[in-house]
């Protein structure tokens, strides 16, 4: 369920290993503070501590490498022709010739392109040019999906998208974001206006809140209980021998919706 939730399990095309790496953790960490949390109350398992941290190691790093493998037998496969998609890049400007650049440098994304088509050839890009808009719209079954440039006229963007449309060819924009190196990009609906989100944070995800409040409580309840129930009184010694203190320290930090505490 947590891994269906937090879709920990998809391994897409363009996903790096790091990124498969993060999400695996992520849900076997929720896994875990969850069973933590419900052993709190119910006191389900009775086990030496090293016998239940042996076998969570165990678990992890099954989970992890088996991912992981999965991850690189996807991209060998995509690599040497399987799992094949055509895709058509319209548009003979800097976006297309980057996305083009960009599948040919990678094969291991699945994607199979021969050249940019656009309405005329430009001499000054060394890429394939694979003829007029028309040429693609008669051979438009040849293809998966359509990248789009943003720079093509929206007349001409629209008939390309309704013509995909009716031959059920996935369209995909290739917009002009300035030139600033986001690392993630979200789109979404303010109304009827879309709107580009830039920069979402971890913590505007559900189930890294509830994630860190878990492990915010678990670990806190152990710490306290277990560590500084005696390190604290034990400094709190030492401290008034050398000096007059304060004792504990206390700093204003900024916490939900900015509110300090």
């Amino acid at each position: 369920m947590i891994s269906i939730s937090s879709k920990s399990y998809n391994i897409g095309r363009g996903v790096s290993y790091l990124v498969t790496a993060q999400n695996t953790l992520k849900s076997i960490f929720v896994l875990i503070a969850l069973i933590s949390f419900g052993n709190l109350f119910f006191n389900v398992y009775k086990f030496a501590i090293i016998n239940l941290l042996t076998g969570l190691l165990i678990f992890s790093i099954s989970v992890l490498l088996y991912r992981l493998m999965v991850h690189g037998l996807l991209d060998n496969y995509r690599t040497y022709g399987g799992n094949i998609k055509n895709i058509a890049i319209i548009g003979y400007d800097k976006k297309g010739i980057k996305l083009y650049n960009t599948i040919l440098k990678n094969p291991h994304l699945g994607y199979r392109v021969k050249g940019v088509f656009y309405k005329k050839s430009k001499s000054k890009f060394d890429i394939p040019y694979m003829g007029k808009i028309s040429n693609f719209l008669n051979e438009i079954e040849n293809y998966s999906e359509a990248y789009i440039s943003d720079e093509i006229p929206n007349k001409v963007k629209k008939e390309i998208i309704q013509q995909c449309d009716l031959n059920l060819v996935k369209v995909r924009i290739l917009p002009e974001l300035v030139n600033y190196e986001f690392k993630n990009f979200f789109i979404s609906k303010l109304i009827d206006i879309p709107v580009i989100e830039v920069n979402e944070l971890p913590l505007d995800k559900w189930y890294n809140r509830l994630s860190k409040r878990i492990f915010d409580i678990v670990i806190s309840s152990f710490v306290i209980v277990f560590i500084l129930s005696w390190l604290i009184p034990l400094f709190g010694i030492i401290i008034k021998f050398q000096s007059r203190g304060p004792i504990l320290f206390t700093q204003s930090r900024n916490g939900e919706n900015g509110i300090p505490f």
